[in-house]
């Protein structure tokens, strides 16, 4: 079971900064399309400003996980992960589109290792 979490984490991890990544593209094409006169400054200064929050929550929960997650039983790991991972979004008022979008990156990584 430890082998399976500490792969887990691996993995996590490497899907979390997968995710910024991603967010950032999505920051690259509301540029382009505030650039091509499709978005006025507001939608853009609008979602620039939400994606950019939901940068901050990634890395925040990247740049804490492994201290939020030193504590958590071998046997129900990810459960507690998922909550711990709501708990932290909420008292550091990241918005909750970065738990749904974590939580998605959980469900690959269950299914990749067949886990839940």
């Amino acid at each position: 079971m430890i082998q399976d979490k500490e792969k887990y984490f691996k993995i996590f991890k490497l899907e979390l900064k997968n995710l910024v990544t991603n967010v950032s593209l999505l920051i690259e094409y509301e540029k382009d399309m505030h650039n091509d006169e499709i978005h006025s400054n507001f939608v853009y200064l609008e979602n620039l400003v939400v994606l950019k929050d939901e940068i901050m929550g990634i890395n925040g929960l990247l740049g804490q996980l492994d201290h939020l997650t030193k504590d958590l039983s071998d046997a129900h790991y990810i459960t507690e992960l998922e909550k711990i991972i709501e708990d932290f979004i909420k008292e550091r008022g990241y918005p909750m589109a970065v738990f749904k979008l974590v939580k998605q990156k959980m469900k690959i990584i269950d299914d990749i290792l067949n886990i839940r």
